[in-house]
């Protein structure tokens, strides 16, 4: 196999890669903006502990320890809001983390 196949399977694959980054992303933008609409008082809560709807859009959209894995995303699914405003109460983002 020649160089320019090789490089070429890694372009393709790289390629691959960025189309899920921006597929993921836009996931991302989409779930906050959902919160936003549906638990505007939660989301100023994490803007607010993050500093940035970005920042805020990432901790709630990835796995957290302190709900066993879930996100918190996963968690308000549960009809668990508490235990997400429970999360952010605790020593403000020292249990809260990105």
């Amino acid at each position: 196999m020649d160089v320019k196949v090789k490089n070429s399977a890694f372009a393709a694959l790289a390629g691959h890669l960025e189309r899920l980054r921006v597929e993921r992303q836009h996931l991302i933008d989409d779930a906050f903006s959902s919160l936003c609409a549906r638990r505007a008082l939660l989301a100023g809560m994490l803007i607010e502990e993050f500093g940035s709807p970005a920042r805020a859009a990432i901790w709630v959209t990835s796995h957290q320890r302190v709900f066993g894995g879930r996100t918190p995303l996963e968690v308000l699914a549960e009809g668990d809001d508490d235990l997400v405003w429970d999360a952010l109460g605790r020593d403000g983002a020292g249990h809260a983390h990105i």
